[in-house]
């Protein structure tokens, strides 16, 4: 049971830390929207569909750490001293529901590609195409785990009992 708390533990810590910065990445955009070289009325396409998308992507994230974080008490409540399964297979509500797995992959890999958007934000107004190619970079990389949990959505569910 040590090793499963001290899992979760660190999980939890995890969690923390990428919800601080996913909101100072949201305030870094917002507070270079409003420096005097970010006009938005004079934005590029690019830098405004940029900073947009890491925005975006930063708050899926930050959902995705609440979510986890607020079913993290109830899945050490139900640790019991023979808790061998892998801490990522454990249910979130009640045991049932979505796995750990579901939320702490979600809140990484929308952490990911919001940091590639918010690369090509940073870049877009002096090189837009490059911009927007790290942020087609950012677009792929959710393809594989969307498309993962469109085929095979039972992965992430605890089966019914």
């Amino acid at each position: 049971m040590q090793n499963h708390l001290k899992a979760i533990e660190l999980l939890q810590d995890w969690s923390k830390w990428l919800v601080g910065i996913n909101s100072a990445a949201i305030g870094a955009v917002g507070a270079l929207t409003t420096r005097p070289s970010y006009d938005l009325q004079a934005m590029s396409s690019a830098t405004l569909l940029c900073g947009a998308c890491a925005t975006a992507l930063f708050l899926v994230s930050l959902a995705f750490s609440n979510w986890l974080l607020l079913a993290l008490p109830g899945v050490v409540q139900r640790a019991s001293e023979h808790s061998g399964a892998d801490v990522y297979a454990e249910g979130t509500y009640g045991g049932v529901g979505h796995r750990v797995v579901f939320f702490a992959r979600g809140q990484h890999v929308f952490f990911l590609a919001g940091m590639l958007a918010a690369v090509a934000f940073v870049i877009a107004p002096h090189h837009p195409l490059c911009a927007l190619f790290v942020l087609a970079v950012s677009a792929v990389s959710l393809a594989k785990p969307v498309a993962e949990l469109i085929r095979n959505p039972e992965r992430y569910r605890v089966p019914p009992l």
